[in-house]
């Protein structure tokens, strides 16, 4: 059985991209000599040879691949759609075609990431905020250029584009807190789908967790749900915490689909946006300005990321990118629309 990076970063207790950079000669990367003398030894005793199929691979086939989140309604899904789009549209005005486009999700079954790992494009563009460790050993082992678009994964020793989520929602809770919001909810989900929630890798939790915690301001554990992303997550999610006893003067959500569905459960409550309730979210999809009210969100602009995740392939796949991979930090941009206002004071009893 062929040694891979991952058998030697599992033995070594490091990363597989600190491997990469051990066996690549990177001089700017801070590994210390006792981890690279350690990696070098695991190389000779493990009998690691890089693969065959990726120094074979046929150069400037003037295709490339794209992998995306593992949501089986990627083609159908508003935000993701709109980036796909825009990848499409650059790869054509570059002279590119597109050799794959595919779910990470599908790439689970084994003979179609055997036809992934075997078809020769020029490099892949990955949009995938976690993406499986063992595809990633896989596509490293297979594939030389690589950009991705959107991961947690800060250290995946290729071309990264992060949107500056934590960032972003930071200065969205904050513009909520100084209209007087105080009890503030939000809706967000897990990056991996498991069950059991956990916010705790999701960088927009993070940023609203710092907000708060900068104002001085508690956070509930009450007014913090799971919303699986969806419209119809949103709008459980949003019915439980009206149920509770304890209601927001407003919400944040971590996308607009989940805010979009709460807008319809505080609605069919009976309640005003924003009158009684403010929410603000994030992605400003084409729908969030024809909601009832317009949604106040947060811009991210998809077709520049797509655009610019392409660009940014075909440069290093004609090798005129720095040696170094490249990280690229998009911000986003607070669309004010009309569902924030100051929260209204009950009166006393």
């Amino acid at each position: 059985m062929r040694v891979t990076l991952k058998d030697i970063a599992e033995r070594a207790g490091v990363s597989i991209s600190t491997v990469s950079r051990v066996l690549n000669d990177d001089k700017e990367s801070i590994v210390s000599s006792e981890t690279k003398q350690l990696v070098w030894q695991l190389v000779k005793e493990m009998g690691y040879t890089k693969s065959k199929k990726r120094n074979n691979i046929k150069k400037n086939t003037k295709e490339i691949g794209i992998i995306f989140n593992g949501t089986k309604s990627v083609y159908n899904h508003p935000y993701f759609s709109a980036l796909l789009r825009a990848i499409e549209l650059e790869v054509k005005d570059q002279g590119y075609t597109i050799g794959f486009s595919i779910c990470e999700a599908d790439i689970k079954n084994k003979s179609v990431l055997h036809n992934v790992l075997t078809r020769n494009v020029d490099g892949i563009i990955i949009a995938s905020l976690l993406i499986d460790n063992e595809l990633l050993n896989d596509l490293n082992e297979h594939f030389e250029n690589l950009v991705f678009i959107d991961t947690v994964h800060s250290d995946v020793g290729h071309d990264l584009i992060s949107v500056e989520k934590e960032a972003s929602t930071y200065k969205a809770t904050r513009y909520l807190i100084d209209f007087g919001h105080k009890k503030i909810a939000f809706l967000g989900s897990n990056l991996n789908n498991k069950k059991v929630p956990s916010f705790k890798q999701e960088m927009r939790f993070n940023g609203f967790l710092r907000a708060m915690d900068d104002s001085g301001i508690p956070v509930e554990n009450h007014l913090l749900k799971d919303a699986r992303w969806t419209l119809d997550g949103g709008y459980k999610q949003m019915k439980k915490i009206l149920n509770g006893f304890d209601r927001p003067t407003a919400v944040f959500s971590a996308s607009d689909m989940m805010a979009i569905g709460a807008m319809r459960a505080i609605q069919k409550a009976g309640l005003n946006i924003p009158e009684d309730i403010s929410i603000i979210s994030y992605d400003d999809i084409d729908m969030a300005r024809f909601t009832h009210p317009p949604l106040t969100t947060l811009h991210v602009f998809k077709e520049d990321i797509g655009k610019l995740a392409v660009k940014m392939l075909i440069e290093r796949i004609n090798g005129d990118a720095p040696e170094m991979p490249i990280k690229v930090f998009v911000p986003t941009e607070l669309k004010i629309r009309e569902t924030v206002a100051k929260p209204i004071k009950k009166p006393k009893i």
